[in-house]
């Protein structure tokens, strides 16, 4: 998954996003996810979160809980998330 995320990151639409002004930046994670990015955004002042969703089903979302969610429910900022 890390590898994925630096992979995207270094994508020619983020290169296309950086050249027109927008600040970004790929954050992993190895602790507590929700924690780590809400505290990141707080530090930051992010204005938008961008995070990316499994689209995991009840079942999955009940036994193993879900990031987006959490972050959407703490996060200081507008979120958008993306499925994939």
């Amino acid at each position: 998954m890390r590898r994925l995320a630096e992979h995207l990151f270094k994508s020619s639409d983020a290169k296309k996003v950086k050249a027109a002004g927008v600040r970004c930046r790929a954050v992993n994670s190895d602790g507590p996810t929700v924690e780590h990015i809400v505290r990141e955004a707080q530090d930051q002042r992010v204005d938008l979160i961008v995070i990316g969703t499994m689209g995991s089903g009840a079942i999955e979302r009940t036994l193993l809980g879900s990031v987006s969610p959490g972050v959407v429910a703490q996060a200081p900022c507008p979120v958008t998330m993306v499925r994939w």
